[in-house]
């Protein structure tokens, strides 16, 4: 049950199995080929709005989380404390955390941005951006997960920064950024984010763009606020240990 018509709460509908999003969720089962690209691991937990959604493909494992999370404060979840527990209890069934991020979508005062400045790129027109280091952030090259959109800002007829989009879900595309170094702090980023997005809300109106990052990575998550986008969830991936 979706208790938010908001495109992204549609996708964790899907993401987390059906279950109703009004309350802590605790579900069973493994990723499905409409989940999110984060999401497509042995589990995921998001905490988002005071809650927690869990999945998980073991069920003892999920029982005990279910039992020790239930009644936590979701805001509280990522204390460094309760990581070690949570990698320790994981650990006992197999299982680890491989990833921990921050999720970013445009906030209600979102700004829309266009610029003589910007050149946009058709998917097979991105193609030529393959293999060039410059601009490994912005695309997949995946078939699964296939890029839709780029865009370019110029200055003084130089390409320096480079956004892309690309599909992640059935509710959900997600945008990618590099800016060279020469034009880094000059706020070329913030504009090709409000860009890129402008250009998205036109194209996938039913979709939500999101933004991931890491929580170290303050310069990426400056760009996501002065672009006018909104800490949306924190996402901790689960995958099975690799037995050597």
């Amino acid at each position: 049950m979706i208790h938010d018509q908001h495109p992204l709460f549609q996708q964790f509908e899907i993401d987390f199995l059906g279950h109703d999003l009004r309350y802590p969720v605790f579900a069973l089962g493994s990723y499905t080929s409409d989940m999110r690209l984060w999401a497509k691991t042995n589990g995921s937990i998001v905490i988002t709005k005071g809650l927690i959604y869990c999945r998980l493909d073991h069920e003892a494992l999920l029982n005990e989380m279910k039992s020790i999370y239930s009644t936590c404060q979701a805001q509280w979840f990522g204390e460094v404390s309760n990581l070690k527990n949570l990698e320790t209890l994981l650990n006992k069934h197999g299982y680890t955390i491989v990833n921990y991020a921050p999720f970013f979508i445009p906030s209600p005062w979102f700004e829309p941005y266009e610029n003589e400045n910007l050149i946009f790129y058709q998917p097979d027109e991105i193609l030529q951006f393959k293999g060039n280091k410059d601009y490994d952030q912005c695309f997949c090259y995946d078939e699964k997960h296939p890029d839709l959109l780029g865009v370019s800002y110029t200055i003084d007829g130089e390409v320096v920064a480079m956004a892309g989009l690309n599909q992640t879900g059935a509710y959900t595309v997600e945008l990618g950024i590099n800016v060279l170094p020469h034009a880094q702090g000059k706020g070329v980023g913030a504009l090709l984010v409000r860009a890129i997005t402008t250009r998205a809300d036109q194209l996938y109106p039913k979709k939500v763009v999101t933004y991931g990052t890491q929580f170290t990575h303050t310069q990426s998550i400056n760009v996501a606020i002065n672009a006018g986008f909104t800490h949306a969830w924190t996402e901790i991936m689960i995958e099975r240990m690799k037995i050597d």
